[in-house]
């Protein structure tokens, strides 16, 4: 008996729920392993947490919001600051690391720039706050300048891909194909928030098909690389700081190595 069907007749009479985590690396295989799980366990429940959706029968999506973080030059007080969730979780944070931290009136702009320029990205507050006790806040407002901090380290125990900024990016890179990684470096040559005809604009120059492109914007989309939201009738892409950083550094390196042509980059 294979593993798959001796999991299926272990589960087959269980009423619970299964945990399936970071299923992007291997989404084909947890779609179907999904699928076989509930047709032979009617009971059974899965979630599943992955960059891209599994595209399984009877699957709920919910996508994942970055924290709400206070807006640029929101000049807030201290106890309007600690409502929001991006703040919430960069003081507690830095308390782990120094137990004797405290958010004070004079830091709250600084730190909600911080917030704010993160994207309210968890990993990457993480991240910010960790540093706290060696760079200062000014130290990491500094590096949010050159995107040093794209390689800010975590946790020794955390998963390599989730040990920076840098390497979760790459992790998710990884998974696409050479098409996908010359439309992201395109694009992030576009505004943080842009229009499907500024898409369009910033990938003319690629030697690709019309519907590979839309293919490539697409699963960019799936992945959560490029956010999508909609405005009325009106479709906005939109791209984080770190991983236009990051898709910018891309396109550089592709550039220098003659790989293909990119669009110039300011």
């Amino acid at each position: 008996m294979s593993a798959q069907a001796h999991l299926q007749v272990t589960l087959a009479n269980r009423h619970m729920l299964v945990l399936m985590d970071n299923c992007e690396h291997l989404v084909d295989a947890c779609a179907a392993l999904s699928e076989a799980l509930l047709q032979a366990a009617p009971r059974l429940h899965i979630l599943a947490t992955s960059r891209e959706a599994l595209r399984t029968a009877e699957e709920y999506v919910q996508p994942l919001a970055p924290l709400e973080a206070p807006p640029l030059g929101s000049h807030l007080r201290l106890a309007a600051a600690l409502r929001y969730p991006a703040v919430k979780l960069f003081v507690r944070r830095a308390r782990a690391r120094q137990a004797d931290f405290r958010l004070l009136e004079s830091d709250v702009p600084r730190v909600a720039e911080l917030c704010w320029r993160l994207d309210g990205l968890p990993l990457a507050i993480e991240l910010a706050a960790a540093q706290l006790d060696v760079q200062g806040l000014d130290g990491i407002l500094a590096q949010l300048g050159n995107h040093s901090y794209l390689s800010l380290l975590g946790r020794r125990s955390t998963p390599a891909r989730h040990a920076s900024l840098q390497a979760s990016l790459e992790w998710s890179y990884q998974l696409l194909s050479a098409e996908e990684r010359r439309c992201l470096q395109g694009l992030a040559c576009c505004d943080a928030y842009f229009t499907v005809a500024d898409a369009q604009q910033a990938l003319a120059g690629l030697k690709i098909s019309d519907s590979a492109r839309c293919a490539a914007v697409a699963r960019l989309v799936a992945l959560s690389l490029i956010g999508l939201r909609r405005d009325g009738g009106v479709v906005y892409y939109h791209m984080l700081g770190g991983t236009r950083a990051f898709a910018r550094h891309k396109a550089q390196e592709a550039a220098s190595l003659g790989e293909w042509d990119t669009p110039a980059l300011a």
